[in-house]
């Protein structure tokens, strides 16, 4: 698959809702010839309704996120959350993958990953980590080119199974030790859901403490 180009309305320099995907899932392969033609056809920030997460193998790439401008060099991972404003400019030499899902794919939603409410999430890996992160992407690869209808079972899970080890890696990065991490990944997935439905009304840090026990 290549990237679709942007389609949709201006609004102060946003695309609203371009790169539509048609399925659940959509995996690209971020070669040559794609990127020559995201560098072509650049497009405005904007925002989606799909989570994507971005691997750049090789090279380097610009991603804007809410305004902020970050160049991330090879072996780093990208999560754009949906509906957040966006655009990523890969480097000419740069080689990966993107995957782009809607949440109804995913099995377990991940608030760890794709919050509303945090910065650029950005995993820079060792050797070892990338290594282990390309058979992830091989398998899933693998899985799209199968023409038989059962393809889509077998990528739910895989896709699940990746986004699990994501939340270990971003969680290693964040220095939890590992008896922590069940208590922290539940602490943070029940904190984004009294944000999502408590943010318009209560603003007191205290308040969420109350609520989360701490």
């Amino acid at each position: 698959h290549c990237m679709h180009r942007a389609t949709g309305k201006y609004d102060s320099q946003v695309i609203i809702n371009s790169d539509e995907i048609p399925d659940q899932f959509l995996f690209i392969e971020l070669n040559k010839d794609v990127v020559s033609e995201e560098n072509i056809d650049l497009k405005s920030p904007h925002r989606h309704s799909y989570q994507e997460i971005i691997w750049v193998r090789q090279g380097s790439a610009e991603q804007l996120l809410d305004g902020e401008i970050v160049t991330y060099p090879s072996h780093t991972l990208l999560i754009v959350p949906k509906g957040r404003i966006h655009r990523f400019v890969p480097t000419r030499d740069c080689l990966g993958c993107v995957i782009r899902f809607k949440d109804e794919f995913l099995l377990n939603q991940s608030h760890l990953l794709f919050s509303q409410f945090s910065g650029h999430t950005a995993l820079h890996l060792s050797d070892e980590q990338s290594a282990g992160i390309e058979a992830y992407f091989s398998l899933m690869s693998s899985e799209c080119k199968r023409a038989d209808p059962y393809h889509l079972q077998a990528l739910r899970y895989l896709l699940a199974a990746f986004i699990a080890k994501l939340e270990e890696l971003r969680l290693q990065y964040s220095r939890v030790v590992p008896q922590d991490f069940t208590l922290t990944l539940c602490i943070w997935n029940r904190f984004n859901t009294l944000i999502e439905q408590k943010f318009k009304s209560e603003h007191a840090v205290s308040f969420y403490a109350s609520e989360l026990g701490l």
